[in-house]
């Protein structure tokens, strides 16, 4: 029993909260299409950013679910 009830906090943790995720990725997306308008980013795609800032807020959104758990 403790196994399942360690594996379903397990999911919780990793399944993200989807108005989180929503605000965090746009916010990092801003960042990238600034950074690439300036010219900090260089010469990258056009798909690149959007990827980026769905990962980095990915990763915020389970660093907060792990801080929120604990």
């Amino acid at each position: 029993m403790s196994f399942f009830v360690q594996l379903l906090e397990l999911v919780a943790v990793f399944t993200p909260d989807f108005l989180t995720l929503g605000l965090v990725a746009s916010a990092f997306f801003s960042l990238c299409c600034i950074a690439r308008t300036l010219g900090i980013a260089g010469a990258v795609d056009n798909d690149l950013p959007l990827k980026i800032s769905l990962v980095l807020g990915y990763l915020v959104t389970i660093a907060a679910n792990i801080i929120y758990k604990f």
